[in-house]
């Protein structure tokens, strides 16, 4: 599922998964939890990944959409012990948005620190404000 950075975009594809009868019996976000900020220079995207290593992260970007997947793994417990909660899943996942400007793609990056990738979109010239001098 491709995420859009647009709200009313965001209200159309709960609308049109509900019209449809693909509602999900739960409203819940998909992992991982991803937060996206806007300044006149870049877009900035969060996501939580606790426990996750960036060995374990594959980012992309092509045609205006970022995907973020991965692997979540979790710890190994010691043979002689049985979970009695397990409330962590484990598995692969995979995220998708659509990023509503043009990008410089040759300079994006991305780190992952405490658990929180942070990739730095910055815009392309032709995306960015321009101050028009009166003469």
């Amino acid at each position: 599922m491709i995420c859009s950075l647009n709200p009313l975009a965001n209200v159309q594809q709960q609308l049109n998964a509900l019209l449809n009868g693909n509602i999900r019996p739960s409203i819940r976000h998909d992992y991982p939890l991803l937060n996206a900020y806007e300044s006149a220079e870049k877009i900035i995207l969060t996501a939580e990944l606790p426990g996750t290593s960036k060995e374990d992260v594959s980012i992309h970007y092509e045609n205006g959409i970022v995907t973020l997947s991965g692997k979540r793994r979790v710890r190994e417990m010691p043979e002689d012990c049985t979970p009695i909660q397990k409330e962590r899943p484990e598995g692969t996942f995979e995220k998708s948005v659509k990023i509503p400007v043009k990008i410089n793609d040759a300079a994006i990056s991305a780190t992952l620190k405490d658990g929180i990738l942070t990739i730095v979109l910055p815009k392309s010239e032709e995306a960015r404000p321009k101050s028009i001098v009166i003469n």
